[in-house]
């Protein structure tokens, strides 16, 4: 039974999780901030302007998410937690 046809339009249903910018988001994980310095998209803007705060707001949570999950953890008897850097 091949199911990879099956597999492949189940992915096709979800976005990737990888940010791709002109500029690189700034990200500052110990005030858990991200600053987009990218101009906006005037057509997506005025056009649709719920889908385009929703997009913005994704690739922000993204790439805070990302930058957490990158932050060293030590492992302990109840739980792992990672070090956030001093804000």
């Amino acid at each position: 039974m091949d199911v990879s046809n099956i597999l492949a339009s189940h992915a096709a249903k979800f976005q990737s999780i990888d940010v791709e910018k002109e500029t690189p988001l700034d990200v500052d994980t110990g005030f858990l901030t991200v600053t987009d310095l990218n101009p906006i998209d005037e057509d997506s803007y005025s056009t649709n302007l719920e889908e385009y705060l929703q997009s913005t707001a994704r690739d922000g949570i993204q790439a805070l998410i990302a930058s957490l999950y990158s932050l060293p953890t030590k492992p302990s008897p109840r739980a792992t937690p990672s070090y956030n850097p001093p804000s």
